[in-house]
């Protein structure tokens, strides 16, 4: 059953895309027909790369080989970072989003990527799961000893029997392949074991179907007296600037290697490709 959904989410976003690709390839599309279809198989690819990267997840910390980068951190910037990022998911399903964050930091020891993470896969939830035109908000506070962030939607609720089972790997109120919201039920399961890496915990509370849902993250806060030095804000990525390198990839995918060179190629960089490790190793000894 599993692999059954599994082989039927990838479907779901790879036929966008070679159709997509199939359009383009014509040579007819024109420059913005072209524009249209690269962002249609960005989006689609991307749903692709989630789905892989939330297995990949739950699979290491099952295995328990995770290792958090944990340091002292502000839970206030790192929720706006995560609403910032999903806006445009969430205003294309014609949410009202409403934010609340307190003025004072609230200061955790944690891995700030991994928090954020956390705080997407909510939202990712939130924004499935409630109707166009509904409502969500997330919330940050300190409460004593905890850092707490909260997500609320008047979405389709959670049912009392689904409920104490939520946060089990492949659990949905719906098993069918043609269910209409999709997913693998991993989402939450990754949420739950990486907020339990903190040392937090997470509930999740609802009155009943067709009458929303409230997810509580509470964190073990860091003592204002007790911080030392200041908390490691997120730092939204840059794009590289500098010096033209010379590079060298040993990969023995061909197609991901010639991509790859192709992409670095493009930004100016000059760049030899190989195959295999032993021929890997051979042209690292000529090619500095």
């Amino acid at each position: 059953e599993f692999l059954a959904m599994l082989a039927h989410e990838l479907r779901n976003p790879l036929a966008p895309i070679r159709n997509a690709l199939e359009v383009w390839k014509s040579g007819d599309a024109g420059e913005k027909t072209e524009k249209e279809l690269q962002r249609i198989m960005g989006r689609q690819l991307q749903k692709v790369v989630r789905l892989v990267d939330d297995l990949l997840d739950v699979s290491r910390i099952t295995r328990g080989v995770i290792t958090l980068k944990k340091e002292q951190v502000d839970l206030v910037p790192i929720v706006k970072q995560a609403v910032e990022s999903m806006r445009s998911l969430i205003n294309a399903s014609q949410h009202k989003l409403s934010l609340s964050l307190p003025k004072e930091e609230v200061l955790i020891q944690g891995d700030a990527i991994r928090l954020e993470q956390v705080i997407t896969n909510l939202l990712v939830n939130a924004a499935k799961y409630t109707h166009p035109g509904g409502s969500i908000a997330v919330a940050v506070e300190r409460d004593g000893d905890h850092g707490i962030i909260r997500i609320t939607d008047n979405g389709i609720g959670i049912s009392p029997e689904l409920l104490p089972y939520i946060f089990d790997l492949f659990v949905q109120a719906e098993r069918s392949l043609d269910r209409k919201q999709g997913g693998l039920g991993l989402g939450l399961t990754l949420v739950s074991r990486l907020v339990d890496l903190h040392g937090g915990t997470i509930e999740a509370k609802s009155e009943g179907l067709n009458k929303g849902s409230e997810f509580i993250i509470r964190l073990p806060a860091i003592a204002r007296e007790a911080a030392a030095r200041p908390a490691v804000r997120p730092v939204a990525p840059k794009k590289a600037r500098g010096a033209k390198r010379s590079i060298l990839i040993i990969e023995d995918n061909h197609d991901a290697a010639l991509t790859l060179q192709m992409l670095m190629e493009l930004q100016g960089h000059t760049v030899q490709v190989a195959f295999g490790g032993s021929s890997g190793i051979k042209a690292a000894q000529v090619f500095k």
